[in-house]
């Protein structure tokens, strides 16, 4: 059993030859966390009981300001991302959501404050390492795609991504969570529908494997149906940690961590 955050007292127990107290707790660091693990000792037996796991931080906002001149749109927000999170960005519109998701991208000045993605400061000179680790699918691209396997493989043209051009099966894979068909890779983008180009968004996205997925409104043009088993697939990624920006009800109902920008 695995216990967030928790700070017991070591256990000790006799030395089996000395007959001296030893002490059993030990502590170890995995995939970038830290856990410690304590023993139980009886009749020269030693029983694991239990970790006491301290999380792993991914993304660490710290009193964040973002302001455009004299319009603040958010004042000192400081904020913890384990790895693995669901997090969502909620609040009216011009209330900074999308400036947060920016912020984080590195789009968007920071007025004051500091990020800190996984071990890396958000400068100048981390930008592009972060830019790696990080899959960013906004509401509209604004560039000129002519099909759906355009904007599906559109990402795979950047040099950052070129050497993981997923396969054909991993692609119906992906497509098929997001309520398509592989059919419509071939179709211009002019004659699908709004939420189709959504989907097919979120699917680009979710292709490049990146361990932090960054999303602004990743639901908005579906419907109540479709937008429910997006929701259940995006937000169970066990790896991925997901940070978004969303008025929908579900999103917001189904995520572990929500920010009311608005209180």
């Amino acid at each position: 059993m695995r216990m967030k955050g928790l700070e017991p007292p070591r256990l000790s127990a006799p030395d089996p030859k000395s007959g001296a107290a030893t002490n059993y707790a030990t502590s170890a660091f995995f995939t970038e966390c830290k856990y410690t693990t304590f023993f139980s000792y009886d009749q020269g037996k030693i029983t694991p009981i239990f970790e006491a796991y301290n999380g792993c931080k991914m993304i660490t906002i710290s009193d964040l300001t973002l302001a455009f001149g004299k319009n603040v749109l958010v004042s000192s927000l400081s904020l913890k991302i384990a790895k693995g999170e669901k997090v969502t960005f909620k609040g009216p519109s011009g209330s900074g959501k999308t400036s947060i998701l920016g912020a984080l991208l590195g789009f968007t000045h920071l007025t004051h404050g500091s990020i800190i993605i996984d071990g890396l400061k958000l400068s100048s000179e981390n930008i592009r390492a972060i830019r790696k680790k990080v899959a960013w699918v906004p509401q509209e691209l604004a560039f000129d795609l002519k099909t759906a396997r355009d904007l599906v493989l559109f990402p795979f043209g950047f040099k950052a991504n070129k050497e993981k051009l997923p396969s054909k099966e991993a692609i119906e894979k992906v497509l098929a969570a997001m309520n398509l068909k592989p059919a419509i890779l071939d179709q211009s983008l002019k004659k699908i529908s709004g939420g189709e180009k959504q989907r097919l968004s979120l699917a680009a996205g979710l292709l490049q494997e990146k361990p932090i997925l960054i999303l602004d409104e990743p639901t908005s043009a579906l419907d109540k149906e479709t937008r429910k088993k997006v929701t259940d697939f995006i937000l169970a990624l066990p790896d991925t940690t997901v940070v978004a920006a969303s008025h929908d009800d579900y999103w917001i109902e189904v995520s572990e961590k929500v920010i009311d920008l608005e209180k």
